[in-house]
């Protein structure tokens, strides 16, 4: 399953990455590269270039 609608890129580095946390209340993504818990690297809405997932299924539609 597809959890997050969107792929980011950061516009600094051109690096890619599908979010790991979306923070709308604080307008930031977070990203864990590793399974470490200190991995979390966050970036603020405007830091980065959202671009929609074709293959992204909304909770609300899946079947059991």
């Amino acid at each position: 399953m597809k959890r997050f609608p969107y792929n980011c890129t950061v516009k600094e580095t051109g690096e890619k990455f599908t979010p790991t946390i979306i923070d709308y209340d604080n307008q930031e993504v977070g990203w864990q590269k590793s399974q470490v818990s200190d991995d979390l690297h966050w970036y603020g809405f405007d830091e980065v270039e959202f671009e929609e997932r074709e293959d992204f299924i909304p909770l609300a539609k899946n079947k059991k």
